[in-house]
C-alpha cells in the first residue's frame, strides 16, 4: 500500500487506540500551560506591568527579539484581559480565561492527532498497535504494532534539536523504524 496523507482522523484505529494515554496527557499539559500563564498574566496585573513598546528598534537581533517579547506579551493580556480595559484591568477576565484553557486543550489533542496522522501514514495494515515508552507525545515514545501479515515493528519518535546554517536552533520530531 502507498503512503499517503490521512484527511480524517479515525479513534477507533488501533495506533489511535494504543496511544489514547498521550491524548490525556496532551490535554493535562496543555491546561497546566495555560494555568501557568494565567498565573503569570494575574501576577503582572498585580503588581501592574504592562509591556511598553521597545525603544531603538534598529533591525538588530537584539531589537528584533525585544520586539517579540512586546508582541507575545501583549497578545497573552489581550487574550486574558481583551482591548478595552487592557490599561485599566486588576484581574483576568473569566470569560476569556475559560476560552483561553479551552483553546489550549484544543491544541494539545490537535497536537496528539497530527502525531497519530504522522504514525498512520508511515505504517500500513496495522492489526494491533502498543504503546512500550511513552515520555510525552513529540519528545520521546516507542510504539510497537502487528501487521495484518503478523510481523511485528517498532517505531521510535523523539524530538532532535538542529541547527541551521545560519545558526537558528529548532526542534525536529522523525519518527524511525527501528531493527
Amino acid at each position: 500500500m502507498a503512503r499517503t496523507t490521512k484527511t480524517e482522523f479515525d479513534m477507533t484505529a488501533p495506533i489511535a487506540v494504543a496511544t489514547l494515554p498521550m491524548r490525556d496527557e496532551a490535554i493535562a499539559s496543555a491546561t497546566a500551560y495555560a494555568n501557568s500563564m494565567i498565573e503569570l498574566v494575574q501576577s503582572w496585573l498585580d503588581s501592574g506591568y504592562r509591556p511598553s513598546y521597545p525603544q531603538n528598534l534598529s533591525g538588530s537581533a537584539s531589537a528584533r527579539a525585544r520586539y517579540k517579547k512586546y508582541e507575545a506579551e501583549k497578545a497573552l493580556l489581550w487574550a486574558l484581559i481583551g482591548g478595552n480595559e487592557y490599561y485599566s484591568a486588576t484581574e483576568v477576565n473569566s470569560e476569556k480565561v475559560a476560552i483561553f484553557i479551552a483553546k489550549c486543550q484544543e491544541l494539545g489533542i490537535k497536537n496528539w492527532q497530527a502525531f497519530v496522522n504522522k504514525l498512520m501514514v508511515k505504517t500500513s495494515d496495522v492489526a494491533d498497535a502498543r504503546l512500550v515508552t511513552n515520555v510525552g507525545v513529540w519528545e520521546y515514545s516507542i510504539l510497537e504494532i502487528t501487521k495484518t501479515d503478523g510481523t511485528v515493528e517498532k517505531w521510535k519518535t523523539k524530538t532532535i534539536v538542529n541547527c541551521s546554517c545560519l545558526g537558528t536552533y529548532f526542534n525536529q520530531y522523525p519518527t524511525r523504524l527501528i531493527k
